[in-house]
């Protein structure tokens, strides 16, 4: 009688689990150990150690573009500081560079198959989905509601658990996006309904935030990979939804909460003090960028430098690359720009033939939308996820790619 060999191969699932935690929400406080690092993050750093001291490690010149940032940062800060012009300089925001380019480093010497790639992806968007079901819980506990309607909104819990719309909703437009490439994916009427309804969901979220960042965000989002890799059903069923459901839907109280409807209406077209106030962001930031133009005011020091120019106190000036220029200067400002640039015409070749390149995509698409919304973009995680994939697959010569759905796939399926 022959003996039957199982292998059980935790690969895999370690993979997910890492980059899950390293992609939950930093405002999670449950997974987090100082600011936004977590310990999905220090185990990074671990692999990244040992892979130094066993010399694992092969750099290409984009591997350093985090570091060039440090470098900058560097020098912006000793700028400032010696200066004398500003006192709060973030030393997280110099710091946090250097991570970015362990991240990155890690996935693209440790993570060199398809295989990999798809289950660091795969990671991160069970990070997001993991945190938005915990802010969920979370509002349960102490629920906000405008008039009658839910909102996810400013809440504080004495766990250091924080709701806020804007923020909340950058992560439900990623949410929105990656679930949307993971039901055009779908091979089976199983799969497809659980994709549908799990984007759903995040589609009734962003609604729920309140956020028209959020709501831009992920309506861009959702046409745009409809229209770049949807079939052609798909896509007359979608246009047909948008131009007779919807008005059908918005006007039947009936059908739709008539006050829900309202709030909605409300935000788009009652908020001239909002966009104003967005406006001068943007005429602040150009001031302090042009007044600082090689090396910016510091890491950290936007709100002290509005106030030395009398310009309204804020942190950040709601956009990422204003963010970068004013704190950073031109040089970082060209470095960020090349990036995305990159990221964006790489990941969109071939989408229709590597489901890696369609998940990275669909990461990058609500990234790159919410540039004039916030500073996230730039600050978290998901870029440099998207920059260490990126690497490992210019390393390994892969321009496009065959379709690869499942989680199983054998060990000399790797690349060459």
């Amino acid at each position: 009688m022959n003996r039957a060999c199982f292998r059980f191969n935790l690969r895999p699932i370690f993979i997910i689990v890492l980059f899950c935690f390293v992609g939950v929400a930093p405002y999670i406080p449950y997974f987090r150990i100082f600011n936004a690092f977590g310990y999905g993050d220090l185990v990074v750093t671990g692999i990244f150690l040992l892979a130094v001291c066993k010399i694992e490690i092969r750099l290409t010149f984009i591997s350093f573009l985090p570091l060039l940032l440090f470098i900058i940062s560097i020098i912006s800060l000793f700028i400032n500081v010696s200066g004398g012009y500003y006192s709060g300089v973030g030393l997280f925001g110099v710091a946090k560079w250097v991570y970015f380019f362990i991240l990155t480093a890690v996935i693209s010497n440790k993570y060199s198959s398809i295989y990999d790639l798809r289950n660091v992806l795969l990671g991160a968007y069970v990070g997001i989905l993991l945190s938005i079901s915990l802010t969920w819980v979370k509002w349960s506990e102490a629920p906000v509601f405008l008039n009658s309607v839910p909102m996810l909104h400013l809440q504080a819990f004495s766990d250091d658990f924080v709701i806020n719309r804007n923020y909340v909703g950058f992560f439900v437009s990623i949410g929105v996006s990656v679930s949307t490439a993971y039901f055009f994916l779908s091979k089976n009427i199983v799969e497809k309904t659980f994709n549908a309804v799990i984007l759903l969901s995040f589609f009734v979220t962003s609604l729920l935030t309140f956020s028209k960042g959020a709501w831009v965000t992920s309506i861009a989002s959702i046409l745009v990979l409809f229209l770049l890799v949807g079939k052609p059903l798909e896509k007359l069923m979608f246009s047909f939804f948008l131009i007779f459901c919807v008005p059908i839907l918005l006007s039947v109280d009936s059908v739709v909460n008539n006050e829900f409807v309202q709030k909605i209406d409300q935000r788009i077209t009652g908020s001239e003090s909002t966009n104003a106030e967005r406006l001068n962001y943007i005429l602040d930031a150009a001031t302090v960028f042009l007044n600082n133009p090689l090396f910016g005011i510091g890491p950290g020091g936007y709100r002290e430098a509005t106030r030395h120019y009398s310009l309204n106190s804020t942190s950040d000036p709601h956009n990422a690359l204003l963010w970068v220029a004013a704190e950073m200067g031109v040089f970082a400002l060209i470095i960020v720009t090349w990036l995305f640039c990159s990221l964006f015409l790489y990941f969109r070749r071939g989408l229709s033939s590597s489901s890696v390149k369609l998940v990275a995509f669909s990461f990058l698409l609500p990234v790159l939308f919410n540039i004039p919304f916030h500073g996230l973009p730039i600050s978290m995680k998901y870029i440099w996820i998207l920059l260490g994939v990126y690497i490992s697959l210019l390393k390994n010569g892969i321009i496009y790619g065959p379709i690869q759905t499942g989680l199983v796939v054998p060990p000399s399926d790797r690349m060459s």
